[in-house]
């Protein structure tokens, strides 16, 4: 977990891990709504903080062979995606669909940013040693807090 200040507010990056070690799938996504609760606890109905949940609009990639992704490549992702946005609008948080380049983007400036320039840019901007998926994870709460404001900004100008 890593907690950064950005500008008038607080980010909060989390990075949950699953394997076919802990089970099913079913058991898996069990697993990942869990920690989840762990990690960010009950919400306090009454306290001033917007919530702001960033998740990745997966996509069809073509392989070596030009063919479409097998769907049981993105069946995994997706349902992440669905309990994770199902999770967070319980709460009444805000869900955020990020494309993948704004994830990089948001962290060095590059659409096609490596997983090393990732991690060097989170240690330069942040003096976070971390690892890919951390990197990955605060790419994800930096774009979505862009988006957030950038929405806040365009309907303010309304």
């Amino acid at each position: 977990m890593a907690i950064y200040q950005l500008g008038a507010g607080t980010v909060t990056v989390h990075t949950i891990r699953t394997s076919k070690r802990h089970g099913s799938d079913s058991d898996r996504l069990t697993r990942i709504a869990c920690k989840l609760e762990g990690l960010v606890g009950p919400r306090d109905p009454d306290a001033d903080i917007r919530e702001v949940v960033a998740i990745e609009v997966q996509h069809a990639r073509s392989g070596r062979c030009g063919r479409a992704q097998a769907a049981s490549t993105m069946r995994g992702p997706a349902a992440v995606r669905g309990a994770v946005t199902h999770w967070a609008r319980l709460r009444g948080a805000e869900v955020v669909e990020v494309q993948p380049g704004a994830v990089n983007r948001a962290l060095t400036g590059n659409t096609k940013a490596s997983a090393a320039q990732m991690k060097a840019m989170a240690l330069h901007r942040f003096r976070l040693k971390c690892t890919e998926h951390s990197a990955d994870a605060l790419g994800f709460a930096l774009a979505g807090v862009t988006r957030v404001a950038m929405a806040d900004r365009v309907e303010a100008a309304k």
